[in-house]
């Protein structure tokens, strides 16, 4: 990495505003450097990992195999919602207070990711481990007590779900609806034709071809 600040000047202040993959590998980039001053704002206290979440709509313990707090050691933590930005600092919503407050900056990292539907990514009305695993509780109930579950989207994400939900009940009834008419586009065929023989032999309906 090149050192673009001189540890002899004043340390420059970086805001990094989103704490998953990008905010957290920015932060770990910038450790120990003196010549910055790092502040990470996100509106939770917990790292997730979102590829592995599906499995919490059946097991809601796996949520603890997934998450770990925020590093707080070598950086400010601040858990806050972004709720504007000027050139020259954020503005922020404290989750504990619920004030807003202006954070300066000579640097703006900003990593706020991407939405999904919920629950699959936490939202703001989660900023604790607990509140999240309540919220997954909630949902891996719901399913379970279901007769009937569909899927919308056979892409990587749907196919996934699918795999989780019959894995933990192989009885329940599962329809699969996309308009495409394969499922896994995009990927090799040799894995399409693999899952949907599998997709098949489990009993899932597939709708495919149908648009919603």
């Amino acid at each position: 990495r090149a050192r673009a600040l001189s540890p002899d000047t004043e340390p420059k202040h970086v805001v990094i505003v989103g704490a998953s993959f990008g905010g957290l590998a920015t932060a770990r980039e910038l450790a120990g450097d003196r010549g910055v001053t790092v502040t990470l704002i996100d509106f939770k206290t917990y790292f997730e990992y979102t590829p592995g979440v599906l499995r919490c709509l059946v097991e809601p313990s796996w949520l603890g195999q997934l998450s770990c707090p925020l590093p707080s050691s070598r950086n400010e933590l601040l858990t806050a919602a972004m709720t504007g930005a000027t050139s020259t600092s954020v503005v922020v919503r404290e989750v504990a207070g619920g004030a807003e407050r202006k954070v300066p900056f000579d640097y703006l990292v900003l990593a706020t990711g991407s939405t999904y539907a919920a629950p699959i990514k936490p939202v703001q009305t989660e900023p604790s481990l607990a509140w999240r695993l309540a919220t997954l509780t909630a949902a891996a109930a719901k399913l379970e007590s279901a007769s009937k579950v569909i899927v919308i989207g056979a892409g990587a994400v749907g196919v996934e779900l699918v795999g989780e939900i019959l894995t933990v009940y192989p009885a329940k009834h599962v329809i699969v609806v996309d308009f495409a008419k394969t499922i896994l586009p995009g990927f090799d065929a040799a894995a399409s034709t693999y899952t949907l023989e599998w997709l098949e032999r489990a009993g899932v309906e597939l709708m495919l071809g149908e648009a919603i």
